[in-house]
């Protein structure tokens, strides 16, 4: 039997009954929690770990909105679900326009943020399905902007993008375009992405790329043949109410 994955998140927040309630409800979906006290621990948090979700307590303050910035602005949590607690709908406003997915007002209960959480898993285990990266090897001709074409071959790929391997010197940020055939088809996926991270490697450059354009009845046979070739995944990321109705 597989063993069900775990979500990863941060709880940032400084009051007893926030930390008391969520920490029931954090347990019984099974999420991995780092809880944070203060908000400079938080910062670095969101910025150099990989989390599925954010929960924090907004405070008001301008700490709040530079932890969810940072959050936003990190390659890694993008697109992670961020969660906001707020006293009154001033806050509310400013944690929605900051990129806040799901809002709460306090004070709530633990049955209030059991559905709180409810309603925002989904997103949490859509986020997580589409950040997996399936090991392929399609070789492909990509278009450097300004930079003319670059010979190699896409070594991992996801929804969001891809890793690909060439011997050419390539550089953070330079923008791209390329196309392939999905392995096993001959549906053709055309992207335009940038260049997220460069690592020199003894078989060459290993270059990863984060799309920026894919048209979307391509985006959807991607997602398809995402699902159709690691099948095991959603049934090892599953919600608590999926789990009791599969037992």
């Amino acid at each position: 039997m597989n063993e069900v994955i775990r979500l990863k998140g941060l709880l940032f927040s400084t009051d007893a009954q926030v930390l008391s309630v969520m920490n029931q409800v954090l347990d019984n979906f099974e999420i991995e929690t780092e809880v944070c006290l203060e908000s400079a621990s938080a910062l670095d948090a969101v910025t150099t770990l990989k989390l599925d979700t954010l929960i924090m307590d907004w405070s008001g303050s301008g700490e709040s909105i530079q932890i969810l910035s940072a959050m936003r602005n990190s390659e890694q949590n993008a697109k992670s679900t961020v969660l906001a607690m707020v006293n009154g709908d001033p806050e509310m406003q400013a944690a929605t326009h900051a990129g806040a997915n799901f809002i709460v007002y306090k004070p709530m209960n633990v049955d209030q943020a059991t559905r709180f959480m409810r309603a925002a898993y989904g997103n949490m285990l859509l986020q997580r399905r589409r950040a997996v990266r399936c090991p392929v090897d399609i070789p492909v001709i990509a278009s450097m902007l300004g930079a003319g074409q670059v010979e190699g071959k896409i070594i991992n790929l996801s929804v969001r993008g891809l890793a690909f391997l060439c011997k050419h010197g390539i550089e953070v940020e330079q923008q791209l375009a390329m196309g392939f055939a999905l392995p096993g088809t001959s549906t053709m996926i055309r992207v335009t992405g940038r260049v997220a991270n460069v690592i020199s490697t003894d078989g060459g450059t290993r270059v990863g790329v984060c799309f920026s354009s894919v048209p979307p009845d391509q985006f959807a046979a991607l997602e398809q043949w995402m699902s159709d070739h690691m099948p095991e995944l959603p049934k090892r990321l599953m919600s608590p109410d999926d789990r009791k109705s599969a037992n």
